[in-house]
């Protein structure tokens, strides 16, 4: 989707209409038939994104075959170590930091939905953790939660300042340290 690269790329401001009209190849009036406006085109983006991220972790998280920490450990690392050069992941790192004033309500009601979406399959699957004794039944599914993406997100930047090897590395490094602390005592 040539607009979420753009928007992701060069930020909400500097994406024209323009830009997206001859990136899809058509004209800018063709465009205009179809959006009304660029902030049009945004939210039919992010909505796009949230819906898809969603539907990512119900797949991912619904798999009764393989154990909890299996499942939490190759999401992390799908998440963290191979967004690089990921449209997808440019698009929800930039507005996550930077939204632009006229759409931060809409982004910010939109980021929250998915959250709470997000934290229903997690509580899912932490309870299921819980359950077959992989995760300590004494922390709460919130902790357990806050600290995974937590991790998450910081391992996701490191390829900004490291290669990927110190990224792989230092994943590895990270996954030890939280399955050490949510495992059983």
């Amino acid at each position: 989707m040539a607009s979420r690269s753009f928007f992701g790329t060069f930020g909400y401001e500097a994406t024209s209409m323009s830009m997206i009209a001859e990136a899809v190849a058509i004209k800018k009036p063709s465009l205009y038939s179809h959006y009304s406006s660029k902030e049009e085109i945004f939210k039919d983006v992010l909505d796009k994104e949230m819906n898809d991220y969603v539907t990512y972790l119900e797949r991912t998280l619904d798999d009764n075959e393989r154990s909890v920490m299996d499942i939490l450990r190759d999401l992390m690392k799908n998440m963290s170590l191979d967004s690089e050069g990921d449209a997808s992941a440019d698009f929800y790192y930039r507005y996550a930091r930077y939204q632009p004033q006229e759409l931060k309500a809409y982004i910010m009601d939109k980021y929250t939905d998915s959250e709470n979406v997000a934290r229903s399959l997690f509580d899912d699957i932490i309870e299921r953790g819980k359950r077959e004794g992989e995760i300590d039944g004494a922390l709460s599914n919130a902790q357990i939660y806050s600290t995974y993406f937590l991790l998450a997100d910081g391992l996701a930047v490191t390829p900004d300042f490291y290669g990927k090897d110190i990224q792989a590395a230092e994943f590895e490094r990270v996954w030890e340290v939280f399955q050490r602390g949510v495992r059983p005592s």
